[in-house]
């Protein structure tokens, strides 16, 4: 576990410019959601959530996500779009991406976020094609905040190496999916502080930093019981408090049986779990 924040703010302001300190103000995260595309909208509003995650596959037309993008914001939250890749139909190909990333914010331009390629590392493509995606939506649209990464756990430090060494790019803010199945992989989320100082060193900038993903797994073989995932959540919000901009909870409602992965927060049957409660407590 982290150390508990000091609320003194001489203390915190004092600490933040020391090198590689990655502090943010206690709670200046802001609190994410995914969730399936036929979800109640009011379920992640309960949780207190003001940003809603969607995929956006480049090969469907973009107006087949404005009725699910509406009932969000109905309820306060603002779309964060990631565009292409793990997920999509094509999604090793790059084709038609950074056009529909400039058509979405034409569309959506009040969006949180944009990202290019969820989870490149997995997607088929390689690290400077995904670069290359990168760098020209951050050129097709300069002041907008365009995420790099969207990496899986294993790959983000890797991954991030890799594309520092052979073809560099601009990184402001950096986007992981932080599940903590594997304490060893370098982009779980109780390694974030010392993932945050490699990566101000491959890329000679600090960056901000996104959680876009992140939950505890309800069923197969890494499956945790319900006070084993309060504990993990209770964490994860510890560093969402020191060191991110933003922590996304990864399904809130719980996906079909047949499914094989599922990190929901409420069941079929309107359950709550107890980390559901804990998420909502910790956003008011």
């Amino acid at each position: 576990m982290f150390p508990k924040p000091s609320r003194s703010p001489w203390l915190l302001a004092t600490l933040c410019v020391l090198p590689l300190a990655f502090c943010q103000p206690a709670h200046a995260y802001t609190l994410g959601v995914g969730d399936r595309a036929d979800a109640d909208p009011h379920t992640t509003a309960a949780l207190g959530a003001g940003v809603y995650r969607v995929v956006i596959d480049p090969d469907l037309p973009i107006s087949s996500y404005d009725a699910r993008i509406a009932a969000h914001r109905a309820v306060g939250q603002e779309p964060q779009l990631v565009i292409g890749g793990t997920g999509t139909k094509n999604h090793a190909s790059a084709a038609g991406v950074v056009s529909t990333a400039v058509q979405a914010m034409r569309r959506w331009p009040y969006a949180y976020s944009i990202s290019v390629i969820n989870e490149p590392n997995l997607s088929g493509m390689s690290a400077c094609e995904y670069a290359s995606v990168y760098r020209q939506t951050r050129h097709a649209l300069p002041g907008r905040r365009v995420m790099f990464g969207e990496f899986s756990p294993p790959a983000a430090l890797r991954w991030s190496a890799a594309i520092a060494t052979s073809c560099p790019v601009f990184v402001s803010h950096f986007a992981w999916h932080a599940y903590d199945s594997d304490p060893r992989w370098s982009g779980a989320i109780g390694n974030t502080r010392s993932l945050a100082r490699d990566l101000t060193r491959l890329f000679h900038r600090r960056p901000q930093l996104y959680v876009t993903e992140y939950g505890v797994p309800t069923r197969g073989p890494n499956a945790a019981s319900e006070p084993q995932a309060l504990r993990a959540w209770r964490n994860a919000l510890a560093v969402g408090r020191r060191y991110l901009r933003e922590l996304v909870a990864w399904d809130v409602s719980e996906t079909p049986a047949s499914s094989a992965w599922d990190s929901s927060l409420v069941q079929t049957n309107g359950r709550r779990r107890p980390a559901f409660n804990l998420i909502a407590s910790a956003a008011r």
